[in-house]
């Protein structure tokens, strides 16, 4: 027996559950810069929070083998391979079905891809070090650090030491990659950020799309390095010769768990409006060693072994479409940082 369609059912009742519980996520909107505490308690270190490999995740077994970061809202699944570290980054709004308020003749509600919907990711973030090739490193290690929600890489090539970080951002609604080194060693390569769904006219920073139910979704990526040069060159992000390197990612849609605005935002558009070149400060060195654009801000240099760094910092959240991307922070150090030595720059 199917239900009348004034009954109450299990389709309700799983609507006004999720609704409840995305009402709970934060809004992809821009909003105040996030207070940081000048000291952040730290859980004591002991091998029982710690999980580790000694080898990356497959592309292809990303669901089994990649580690997790997460802030509520913003996630991703990490590979991990010295040479191309993979971040499959996904959003917890990011629902490819619509309204889907209109039985079926059988008195059921459609279960397919565009009416009901499925979850699905955001984007698809490569790191490519070609000279790291798994095959070129010894000593490779990779962990998550339960208590510190880390995850941590570390190898080593031609008796340098390269040591890379994972994580998201909580108050700055990002997730981070820094690369750092000791032994003299350098970076070089790309960071590549693309979309999972056809989206077309994005650029090497960023993306936006929509699915056929109406919501629209975008993503932006920025990288900042230091003793090196990191610059657009066409799909991609280049960098070269950089002694460390930040990658910071982001993203969202235009959901909101209202019906009586179709669960739509519309004070919120995911468009990213890039910065006018005018308004980027000029750089102070020579040669240039950021990247344009990103959706927050990173120092040049950090003292990454406070706990309380692991919140980038500059000027407020940027949401995209709100406007241009806040400009590179000099005024905005984190608690235990070193003052910047390097301005971003466009190039």
């Amino acid at each position: 027996m199917h239900p009348h369609p004034a009954d109450p059912g299990r389709r309700t009742l799983l609507a006004g559950l999720t609704a409840a519980a995305l009402a709970g996520l934060p809004a992809f909107t821009a909003s105040a810069a996030p207070a940081r505490p000048a000291a952040v308690p730290r859980t004591a270190d002991t091998s029982r929070h710690l999980l580790w490999w000694r080898a990356p995740a497959d592309d292809h077994s990303m669901i089994e083998q990649g580690l997790p970061v997460g802030n509520g809202r913003l996630g991703a699944l990490a590979g991990n391979d010295p040479g191309r570290e993979l971040l499959l980054i996904t959003d917890a709004t990011l629902w490819t079905g619509g309204l889907n308020d209109t039985l079926d003749a059988d008195g059921q509600f459609p279960y397919g891809r565009d009416d009901f919907g499925s979850f699905t990711l955001l984007a698809r973030l490569t790191v490519d070090i070609p000279d790291h090739d798994l095959s070129a490193v010894h000593g490779y290690r990779r962990t998550l650090d339960l208590s510190q929600a880390l995850l941590t890489t570390t190898y080593v090539r031609s008796a340098v030491t390269y040591r890379r970080q994972i994580f998201a951002s909580g108050p700055d609604d990002v997730i981070v990659m820094h690369f750092t080194q000791s032994g003299g060693g350098a970076y070089t390569g790309s960071v590549t950020l693309e979309g999972i769904h056809g989206e077309k006219g994005g650029t090497a920073e960023s993306f936006v799309g929509s699915f056929p139910g109406g919501l629209r979704y975008a993503a932006a990526v920025g990288a900042h390095g230091t003793g090196g040069r990191v610059r657009v060159r066409g799909a991609r992000i280049d960098f070269s010769g950089c002694t460390d390197l930040t990658v910071v990612v982001s993203g969202g849609t235009d959901y909101a768990p209202d019906p009586r605005t179709q669960y739509r935002d519309p004070s919120v558009d995911p468009g990213i409006s890039p910065a006018p070149r005018s308004a980027r400060p000029p750089p102070t060195r020579s040669p240039p060693c950021c990247a344009p654009m990103s959706p927050t801000t990173v120092p040049s240099t950090v003292d990454w072994t406070s706990p309380s760094a692991r919140r980038p910092p500059g000027s407020a959240p940027w949401t995209p479409g709100r406007g241009s991307p806040p400009a590179p922070a000099t005024g905005h150090p984190i608690p235990n940082s070193k003052p910047p030595t390097s301005s971003s720059a466009a190039t």
